[in-house]
């Protein structure tokens, strides 16, 4: 099937969507809209089918991995959630923190070639380390003002 509309309708719209165009003029032709509006839902529908794709493709990521990366993404929310003022919940949620970056650490720098479940552990050290690190800088320095 041809996507292209006929010449007329091109010209409507380009002269619509020209700077130029008033807002009194002539909205474009319905047929203009309606060819518009189809493209438009054929590429999401084209995009909601790659990604489907993509994650049918993608490799299963371990247990222990998959738990390691919610635990950090829940003790990153609540440290970003937390207020200066509750410095003890702080401190636990840093002391936590702390011990997630020395086995997401192991992950990152270990030399075995791995399976699929060493580059997702791999990955999720890139990903998890540089958040928790700031997390863990910012609260050092707000423990050293006190």
């Amino acid at each position: 099937r041809d996507s292209t509309p006929p010449l007329d309708l091109q010209s409507a719209l380009r002269s619509w969507a020209s700077p130029g165009w008033k807002s009194n003029s002539l909205p474009p032709p319905h047929r203009a809209v309606k060819h518009v509006l189809a493209e438009a839902t054929e590429d999401i529908a084209e995009a909601e089918r790659l990604a489907a794709d993509r994650a049918r493709d993608a490799p299963e990521i371990p247990p222990e991995v998959a738990e390691v990366m919610s635990r950090a993404r829940s003790l990153l929310q609540h440290f970003w959630a937390s207020r200066w003022s509750e410095v003890e919940m702080r401190v636990r949620l840093a002391r936590e923190l702390q011990s997630l970056l020395s086995a997401l650490e192991t992950w990152n720098f270990s030399k075995e070639p791995g399976s699929k479940g060493d580059q997702s552990a791999k990955h999720a050290a890139r990903s998890f380390i540089p958040p928790i690190t700031r997390a863990l800088q910012i609260h050092e320095r707000c423990d050293a003002k006190k």
